[in-house]
């Protein structure tokens, strides 16, 4: 099973007006952009973790 962790987050204003578009736009909500850029983000950070 997996496990999920709810957050609260203070976004700027104009990102959000950009989250409404891009889900618009995709047919998403924002939760999912949101999810979505956090794992494209991460992405690239695992093959670095750990090393110099």
């Amino acid at each position: 099973m997996q496990s999920l962790m709810r957050t609260i987050m203070d976004i700027p204003d104009r990102l959000i007006e950009l989250l409404d578009r891009m889900g618009t736009a995709h047919r998403k909500p924002r939760a999912a952009l949101v999810r979505e850029a956090i794992v494209e983000f991460f992405t690239g950070k695992i093959h670095t973790c750990g090393k110099s």
